[in-house]
């Protein structure tokens, strides 16, 4: 190991420098503080051993201002009989050890080795940490390639099923041209030409599941900004008007929003993020409430202890069993077989990448609610001010 010896008695310096430089370790010695931060400079340094009592800086002093630049350094400090206060006060601002003088060398040796153990466990554990992180990202890449195969496979099939259908038909069609179309012949051709529109339209609607798995998929690759300041109630608004006027126009779905997301409330995150997830989660929920009377979204926001806040989101349906609510976020995992079910686990990625978390909770009646926590933007003019009353407000597409 790299040592420093930090002392004003010479005679203390180097005889510690010779019996550790015998021990095989690499030393360096300063008799002031002044000198031992200009050798911190230069290199990394594993142990310092240093005096309490030196003139000028001592050693707390010296602790005090490199212990927080260089955290990896392990301190030990040399103490006198009437220092053990300072000691004390030594190992409370991070030092590993202090020893007494005059210095017992087994002791010192003793230390070094309880050292170089455990940074020898700690490199150890680092190594299995790296290699469980990989572990766990080619079981992810294995997982994801799986599920992309099998997702894509069914609207590839249907396709393959389609133009072998058009294949078939076109070849009746050609039978009937040479038979120079007669009033059977004609029945046939006006079948097909009525079945041929209905099989390029399905077909159509197949690639363009393809496309959406593979934008979904391919997304990731895009860097996310986490710094953006959002305005929750104009993101919740913006998700709910594209999701209802692109595929639920014609029915009379309302938007309750608690009167705490009403205000300018902002956070700190992605804005596409933010859209992305709130699209997703308002997508299923108008697809599970669609056929119903009430037909409501609700979001509710309650603010933490640390900072952050929790926007509480569920609808006017049944809710998703705790059964199912356990595979909710798994890749894939889907209970509706035209969906290639990625969207939830999407949602759920894109709320780590911009430091939240996205979970499924049930409240004391078994219902399901997605609970979204995001970083509230720190702002002079969110200080200060009173809560309102709660209400809410309701947003309705037309019909």
């Amino acid at each position: 190991m790299k040592i420093l010896i930090v002392d004003d008695e010479k005679v203390i310096r180097d005889s510690l420098s010779d019996f550790l430089e015998k021990a095989g370790h690499s030393v360096e010695t300063t008799e002031n503080a002044v000198k031992a931060l200009y050798v911190f400079e230069k290199g990394l340094i594993d142990v310092c051993i240093m005096d309490i009592r030196m003139p000028g800086i001592d050693g707390v002093e010296l602790l005090e201002k490199t212990k927080a630049s260089y955290p990896d350094t392990y301190y030990i400090m040399i103490t006198g009989h009437g220092d053990m206060n300072d000691a004390v006060n030594c190992l409370k601002l991070g030092a590993y050890n202090y020893l007494r003088k005059p210095v017992n060398l087994d002791e010192l040796i003793s230390n070094l080795e309880r050292i170089e153990q455990k940074e020898k466990m700690k490199k150890e554990l680092e190594e299995h940490r790296e290699k469980m992180n990989f572990s766990e990202k080619i079981a992810a890449i294995g997982t994801l390639a799986t599920g992309f195969a099998h997702s894509v496979n069914n609207p590839l099939a249907f396709l393959k099923g389609n133009y072998e259908q058009l294949n078939k038909l076109c070849s009746l069609m050609q039978k009937s041209f040479n038979n120079n179309g007669d009033a059977k012949d004609k029945k046939k051709i006006e079948f097909l030409l009525k079945e041929m529109p209905e099989i390029l339209e399905s077909s159509i609607k197949a690639i363009d599941r393809i496309k959406e798995i593979q934008k979904q998929i391919f997304s990731v690759r895009e860097g996310i900004k986490t710094d953006e300041t959002i305005n929750i109630y104009d993101i919740i608004n913006q998700s709910f008007e594209h999701v209802c006027k692109k595929n639920f126009a014609g029915h009379d779905i309302s938007l309750r929003l608690q009167a705490e997301v009403e205000k300018k409330l902002t956070v700190c995150g992605s804005k596409s993020a933010l859209l992305n997830i709130f699209v997703v989660l308002m997508s299923n929920s108008i697809e599970a409430i669609a056929n119903l009377k009430d037909q409501q979204i609700t979001v509710q926001c309650d603010k933490n202890s640390n900072g952050s806040i929790e926007l509480t989101y569920f609808d006017s349906g049944n809710g998703i069993p705790p059964y199912i609510g356990e595979s909710i976020f798994t890749p894939f995992f889907t209970t509706k077989g035209d969906h290639q079910g990625i969207g939830l686990y999407f949602a759920y990625w894109l709320a780590k990448q911009i430091k939240g978390d996205l979970q499924i909770k049930y409240n004391e009646k078994g219902l399901s609610r997605f609970v979204l926590t995001l970083l509230k933007q720190k702002k002079s003019e969110d200080r200060g001010q009173t809560p309102e009353k709660s209400k809410s407000k309701k947003t309705k597409t037309k019909k």
